[in-house]
């Protein structure tokens, strides 16, 4: 007797088998075998290896092996096929047919079915269907990462996700991924390959769309939002604060950016310092030292759309040779701006880097700030010991802090991290003044060589 099982990819989503048996004789027999798959149909393209195992009812309730072969499925057209031989020995016969499609690259079982058939020697044609389900049996995942995890991109460009799985122990996983849109109907604004990640934004497209990665069971995913047609909000620079010694150098970067923050390379910036004596700035960033005080790096880039130019700036200080700089800014940054309810993070730092190997001992200070603007939080530890604090005037906006330490720390040196809240509208600045500062180990005092500059908060 002969058997021919065909398996076929119904439009690169489910596996489709045809197996027919038949007799010597003029008898007909034939039955269509069709897996069924669970809600992970998506993920049956990573199969590349069909294994179809036949069975025959020898005895009542017991089954015997027959054949047990492996069918490469096409990478063309998604298509198996092979030719079998089986005995029918009686009329009509059960058959037990196994499926399990495998990925090669490293064995693993992905789906797998089994069904029992009764094969009767007058049946004729293509035979009735026979479903057998198939469920995902490959490997899981507890977590997955996408990236980019937020991004914007203009009309027409494409690029490429990557996601990873990771199982419990946080290990790579070798479970399968498929990156699909949260909304099938942004296909229009953005199209993702399901299986290779790769994006393309529509010509003329424009919205936010939602990506997700996720794995069969559904089990881990990660969600990725993309700004397609992004457009220019504003200009950012970093970083927002430098201390440069008189001929050394130091090197900003910037750019236009777009709503999420993401540069947008297509607009050229320019650079300049509004001190060039003091520190000048190069066509790419690189500020040089030139002589003591203090200057203002400002970035500028053009909005073609005929708007005003988009900017950003930055404080530099160029100290006297063993000086300390003592400064304050904002969320890392010499100016800062924010809205009502943020919370800004203010580190006073003092920056031994130019003191010749001298090491911070002792200080005493006094920060202000504006309260009609930002109210008084808290105080973290920076890298010096916690500072004893007096806070009987923080409502007035005065901080005052203090501490010791005799063995001394050295570079850039956090004393206190204040935490404000921004409460109402308007500009303060973060105004430190310091009052006693000596070095430890050599009781230096360094007062006289304590350069201050202060950050601005302004609140929109």
């Amino acid at each position: 007797m002969r058997a021919r099982a065909v398996f076929g990819c119904i439009a690169g989503l489910a596996l489709a088998a045809c197996v027919e048996i038949a007799d010597p004789g003029p008898s007909f027999v034939a039955f269509l075998v069709t897996p069924v798959f669970d809600a992970n149909v998506v993920f049956a393209d990573d199969a590349d290896r069909l294994k179809l195992t036949i069975e025959r009812e020898d005895t009542p309730g017991e089954f015997t092996q027959l054949l047990q072969v492996f069918v490469n499925i096409d990478p063309v057209t998604g298509e198996a096929d092979t030719t079998l031989t089986v005995p029918l020995l009686q009329n009509p016969t059960w058959f037990r047919v196994r499926l399990e499609a495998i990925r090669s690259s490293d064995g693993a079982v992905l789906f797998s079915g089994i069904d029992t058939v009764n094969v009767s020697a007058g049946t004729t044609g293509e035979g009735t269907p026979v479903q057998i389900p198939v469920t995902y049996t490959g490997p899981t995942a507890a977590s997955v990462v996408l990236a980019p995890s937020d991004t914007a991109v203009e009309e027409g460009s494409t690029f490429t996700f990557r996601a990873s799985a990771f199982d419990q122990s946080g290990a790579p996983s070798s479970a399968s991924i498929r990156y699909l849109l949260v909304r099938p109907a942004d296909s229009v604004i953005l199209r993702v390959n399901r299986l290779t990640g790769q994006a393309a934004a529509g010509a003329t497209a424009q919205g936010e769309v939602r990506v997700y990665a996720t794995v069969p069971d559904g089990a881990a995913a990660d969600t990725s939002r993309v700004l397609v047609g992004a457009v220019p909000v504003g200009a950012a620079m970093s970083p927002g604060y430098a201390n440069v010694g008189v001929g050394g150098s130091t090197s900003f970067t910037g750019a236009v950016v777009d709503a999420l923050g993401n540069p947008l390379g297509i607009y050229p910036v320019q650079w300049m310092s509004r001190s060039p004596a003091v520190a000048s700035v190069g066509a790419t960033g690189t500020v040089t030292g030139v002589a003591p005080g203090t200057a203002v790096i400002f970035l500028s880039a053009p909005d073609f759309s005929g708007d005003p130019a988009f900017t950003d700036s930055a404080l530099v200080v160029v100290p006297a040779a063993g000086g300390v700089v003592v400064s304050t800014t904002a969320n890392q940054r010499a100016f800062v701006t924010g809205a009502v309810g943020d919370t800004i993070v203010v580190d006073v730092t003092a920056d031994m880097t130019f003191t010749a190997g001298e090491l911070l001992g002792s200080y005493n200070a006094v920060l202000n700030w504006d309260p009609a603007v930002l109210s008084f939080v808290d105080v973290q530890t920076g890298d010096f010991p916690t500072p004893e604090l007096n806070t009987n005037n923080v409502g007035s906006g005065e901080l005052r802090f203090a501490q010791a330490n005799a063995n001394g720390t050295g570079g850039a040196v956090v004393i206190a991290r204040v935490r404000l809240v921004a409460q109402a509208a308007g500009s303060s600045s973060a105004a430190v003044t310091i009052s006693e500062m000596s070095a430890a180990q050599t009781f230096t005092n360094l007062i006289n060589q304590v350069t201050v500059a202060n950050g601005t908060v302004t609140i929109q």
